[in-house]
């Protein structure tokens, strides 16, 4: 793909949802739920702390903090790629906190 700045914002999303269930290893559902409110940037790259349950959780069992390292290269790193989507998505946003938003109008969360 082309450089985030020449990408449309429907493929940004495609982008954007297809390397982070990649890198994450999970099921698309776990995907969808990310929020911004349990994601945060640090040195050492992106942390995500799953607060909701998923299909796979079990009681006393629920997924551990991940953390998406930085990359070198550009283009695939998660968290100049996340930095990337939510200043891209932050007029369509609003005071939504679900990391994914539609890219057709009217936007809103994608589920």
């Amino acid at each position: 793909m082309p450089s985030n700045e020449l990408l449309s914002l429907k493929e940004l999303n495609m982008k954007v949802a297809s390397l982070f269930t990649l890198l994450l290893g999970q099921r698309v559902q776990t995907v969808t739920l990310l929020d911004l409110e349990c994601m945060t940037v640090s040195f050492q790259g992106l942390e995500i702390v799953f607060s909701k349950l998923l299909k796979t959780s079990r009681q006393g069992h629920h997924l551990p903090e991940t953390i998406l390292p930085r990359r070198y290269d550009e283009k695939l790193c998660p968290v100049s790629l996340f930095d990337f989507y939510i200043d891209r998505t932050q007029f369509i946003r609003g005071k939504e906190k679900q990391l994914f938003q539609t890219s057709v109008k009217p936007h809103h969360k994608a589920s």
